[in-house]
């Protein structure tokens, strides 16, 4: 490549740049006008995504549609998102031939409660045309991985362990915690038989993999904390070969104690008392804080063993824990 076509290249990713940022910032000032701007304005855009942090599809197929729910929802939301200063992207890379264009990069964005956020990080695609010498977005396609919106301690591990990342919420729940800890750059438990357990649930989530199509499931691991201390409960979740173990994931813990209630037909009360259970009580302390009779609290534990099919705490929380999240 000569240095005139060297420079003109460089001119239109600049260009292309602007347009990236043009958009963003529009979609987050909740800029309907601006955003409309940089847009193809014809049947052919698209707009599909995935979100793996919701469970659930985009697809907005035409300008007529992409705009009009747009248009909805920033006058639902019309209050500009701070969360626009702290975007970033990353691993861009701009291939651009006459008058088409492709764009993909990694995007970083806070949390802010804000109801347009695109919190934690989503993988992009633009799909551009050049329109009377201006380039203009045709298709917008992202994914979003469920691994990568996780408001809970967590440390992302490789099939034997050995940490290869974590974020900052980990860093203090590992402090002091003897149920678990990071020993030689490898995520382990205390104790020997937990470790066990730990280490087998983690080989298990890294071989959900199957090269096409994408797999998941998360297993609870409770780690005793002993000499009165709470239990830890560890999530080893895995997708498509990442794995992930988050610690005491409360939101988790709730969903899967939602489901368990639902099928095995345990009751509000029981369920309270199952909560304190999980997270270390025993039924004495668990039944000073529902404010019940040791024997109130007792015969809880008895139905829900009963209705489970187990006989002791550690089995009850295993079973619980184990119940997934219907579809839908």
């Amino acid at each position: 490549m000569n240095e005139t076509s060297e420079a003109i290249l460089q001119v239109e990713h600049a260009a292309i740049r602007l347009l990236i940022e043009a958009e963003t910032k529009a979609f987050w000032n909740k800029d309907f006008e601006a955003w409309a701007r940089c847009w193809v304005q014809e049947r052919h855009v698209r707009r599909w995504g995935w979100w793996g942090s919701r469970g659930g599809i985009t697809l907005r197929d035409g300008w007529e549609q992409q705009a009009e729910r747009m248009q909805a929802l920033m006058l639902a939301n019309p209050k500009p998102n701070v969360s626009v200063a702290g975007v970033s992207r990353h691993k861009m890379t701009i291939r651009a031939s006459g008058d088409l264009a492709w764009v993909t990069f990694d995007q970083s964005a806070p949390a802010t409660g804000d109801g347009m956020d695109v919190a934690g990080v989503s993988h992009e695609m633009r799909v551009l045309e050049r329109h009377e010498g201006e380039w203009k977005i045709a298709g917008l396609f992202f994914l979003q991985s469920s691994l990568d919106h996780l408001n809970a301690p967590a440390v992302r591990v490789d099939d034997r362990g050995r940490v290869l990342w974590r974020n900052e919420l980990s860093m203090g729940e590992l402090d002091g915690n003897e149920a678990l800890a990071i020993t030689g750059g490898r995520l382990r438990a205390t104790d020997r038989p937990a470790d066990q357990r730990l280490q087998a649930a983690i080989r298990w989530a890294a071989r959900l993999d199957d090269g096409l199509y994408p797999t998941r499931g998360a297993l609870p691991i409770v780690l005793d904390g002993g000499h009165g201390a709470p239990s830890t409960v560890c999530w080893v979740t895995g997708e498509s070969g990442i794995v992930h173990v988050t610690i005491n994931d409360r939101a988790l813990t709730e969903e899967r104690m939602t489901a368990a209630a639902l099928v095995y037909g345990i009751t509000p009360a029981q369920a309270r008392l199952a909560r304190l259970i999980i997270n270390g009580d025993d039924v004495v302390s668990a039944a000073k804080r529902l404010g019940v009779s040791i024997n109130t609290a007792r015969t809880h534990l008895q139905r829900m063993y009963d209705r489970t099919g187990v006989r002791t705490q550690p089995a009850l929380v295993r079973v619980l824990l184990s119940v997934a999240r219907p579809f839908g």
